[in-house]
């Protein structure tokens, strides 16, 4: 996975309308996958964020 592929935890909340801590939840349940890179710095696919909206939207 490239990084243009994946956006960060804030852009989710962004996109979503809900806090950065709302994904990080979402991660940790397992919801959506997050991708660790180094000790701080977490990622998501973007493909995972269009099915999650998708998904709610219905």
């Amino acid at each position: 996975m490239t990084p243009e592929q994946t956006v960060s935890t804030a852009e989710v909340a962004h996109r979503a309308g809900v806090h950065p801590r709302t994904v990080r939840r979402w991660i940790a349940e397992g919801t959506i996958t997050g991708y660790r890179i180094g000790p701080r710095l977490l990622r998501v696919s973007v493909a995972d964020v269009n099915d999650l909206l998708t998904t709610v939207a219905k």
